[in-house]
């Protein structure tokens, strides 16, 4: 099967692993770096592997279960393993390979090369909507703005989240001191009224 096929039939994550585990950089004379994979004919630019993590991501609205963000963040070391053999294959080549490749680059870094920005961190992966921030660590992200569309925020301080926490209990103590308080408030007010009685017939005796 051709490989650029195998790319666009890939459906999810697992299936994009599944690939990246195969891939193999090269770059030719011309200052082309590209990539095969093992047991597909063809080859793919290396940055389209990249762009179909970015654009599955996006399709699912950047809302992933906690299996797909462990599988995103070994397919980004996966594939992050293999830019950095296709760096070290330009830093070994000739000087006008390596000037070419420079060549590239520059045009790369106008036009947006995804596979750079990828290379550096797994973000969206570590990054939760609105909706997943809130159901995970119970209260609003920041109102910081977030450069994603729907926004997108990464996971809050270890300090942060321990402080909500302290708050929670807090407030949980004060609820249920108020609930208990409130609960044995017709007790007490008969306690009050037998000692005013017992009181009453100790002045009358």
């Amino acid at each position: 099967m051709q490989i650029d096929r195998a790319l666009m039939l890939a459906r999810n994550f697992d299936d994009l692993l599944t690939l990246a585990n195969k891939a193999q950089p090269h770059l030719s004379f011309w200052g082309q770096r590209y990539v095969t994979f093992k047991g597909y004919d063809g080859y793919l630019n290396l940055d389209a592997l990249p762009k179909k993590i970015n654009n599955l991501a996006k399709q699912k609205r950047y809302e992933f279960t906690e299996q797909e963000r462990e599988t995103g963040k070994q397919l980004h070391n996966t594939y992050r393993n293999v830019i950095l053999l296709s760096y070290f294959q330009v830093e070994m080549s000739n000087w006008l390979t390596y000037f070419l490749v420079a060549i590239r680059n520059l045009r790369g870094t106008i036009v947006g090369h995804q596979w750079w920005l990828y290379a550096k961190k797994p973000r969206y992966f570590e990054q939760y909507n609105r909706p997943q921030y809130i159901q995970t660590f119970g209260f609003p992200p920041p109102k910081k703005k977030s450069k994603y569309s729907p926004p997108i925020w990464r996971r809050p301080s270890e300090e942060k989240i321990l402080a909500h926490t302290e708050e929670k209990i807090l407030a949980h103590k004060f609820f249920l001191s108020n609930w208990i308080y409130q609960s044995t408030k017709h007790l007490r007010d008969q306690v009050t009224e037998k000692a005013s009685g017992v009181s009453e017939i100790d002045a009358k005796g």
